[in-house]
């Protein structure tokens, strides 16, 4: 799955933060990968 075809619909910060939020209440494997998308997402709203 591509992620940038998830990221061109409309998500705003506040959803990307409770994403991050639910990924870290994860205890799964893949869940730090998770959180490192989430968290490189987030990068690109601080200006």
């Amino acid at each position: 799955m591509k992620l940038n075809n998830v990221v061109s619909t409309k998500i705003s910060k506040s959803d990307l933060k409770r994403l991050l939020a639910l990924a870290k209440a994860e205890e799964r494997t893949h869940s730090w990968l998770v959180r490192k998308a989430i968290l490189e997402l987030l990068s690109k709203y601080e200006d």
